[in-house]
């Protein structure tokens, strides 16, 4: 769905991207480009290598539904498993995503793709180093993050249908266990 924000500073009625976008099956975890055109999001619906793909798609305008064919990123970043939450830097020379293949270090986990030449793609994961744990409760969530070196901390909560529910964001964490608290 597309959402404007208006003169007044309200939000318009969301309207949905329309069938080359939405299919039958799950289509979500949206993320536009610097470019303000170019959408990627993760689809079990239009086929790929398996469990979840990353798609890209441009708009064309002049409406919400006017968007090009979805095309599946390469691999290595799609993979037969679960690939999704994706994040572009500008300049599209690194990306970054959330994957619970075999390859990586549990359920599911942080990868960056940089482009090393015209199409070519090495993967890594992101900082494995890096120990989080979370409590939550019926009225809190404590956040415990254990770093190897200071590091600025930025996490999303997704529910179980890769929906965003939460974003946290913390400036400067030094160096060693830092905990953060939310009620």
């Amino acid at each position: 769905f597309a959402s404007h924000l208006q003169a007044d500073s309200s939000w318009s009625l969301p309207v949905n991207l329309g069938s080359k976008i939405n299919t039958t099956d799950y289509d979500g975890a949206p993320f536009c480009a610097a470019d303000n055109v170019t959408l990627y999001f993760s689809s079990a619906g239009h086929g790929g290598l398996g469990g979840l793909d990353l798609f890209r798609s441009r708009w064309l305008g002049p409406s919400d539904t006017d968007w090009s064919d979805p095309e599946a990123l390469p691999e290595p970043i799609n993979s037969a498993y679960n690939d999704m939450f994706i994040s572009v830097l500008p300049g599209d020379s690194e990306m970054f995503f959330s994957s619970d293949r075999a390859s990586g270090g549990g359920r599911y986990d942080l990868w960056s793709a940089t482009k090393t030449g015209e199409n070519a793609v090495v993967e890594n994961t992101i900082k494995p180093e890096i120990g989080l744990s979370v409590t939550a409760s019926t009225s809190s969530l404590d956040i415990t993050v254990e770093l190897p070196f200071p590091d600025i901390i930025s996490l999303s909560l997704f529910d179980e249908m890769g929906r965003q529910v939460l974003q946290i964001s913390k400036g400067r964490f030094d160096e060693g266990e830092s905990h953060l608290s939310l009620s």
